[in-house]
């Protein structure tokens, strides 16, 4: 599966996700670098950010990885890690990151 064909699967998952349960507001794909940032691994990092804080994100990721394993079993193969974040958390998507979904800012739910 091409990086195009990936994004867009996600972007519908997501974006369904986002309607139905409101979870998400953005999600994103990093590249994942080994060697001190010598080898790009053909494999990416799944990144969720969310509004609503919680203690421990395990459950949280242990979800979206039976998601992703339900309805999206071949881009689940291109994925080596789920990361979640709180949108107070200060992590951000960076320029050479895939934008998979970005939902309407919090203030506008």
């Amino acid at each position: 599966m091409d990086k195009k064909a990936l994004v867009k699967n996600l972007h519908f998952l997501f974006a369904n996700e986002y309607k139905e349960r409101g979870m998400y507001t953005k999600v994103w794909l990093s590249h994942i670098f080994a060697l001190g940032g010598y080898y790009k691994f053909s494999k990416y990092k799944l990144n969720l950010q969310t509004e609503n804080r919680k203690n421990n994100y395990i459950e949280e990721i242990k979800a979206v990885i039976d998601l992703l394993d339900e309805k999206a079993n071949a881009e689940l193969r291109l994925i080596m890690d789920v990361d979640i974040h709180h949108s107070d958390d200060g992590y951000y998507s960076r320029g050479n990151d895939l934008l998979v979904f970005q939902g309407p800012p919090y203030w506008e739910q």
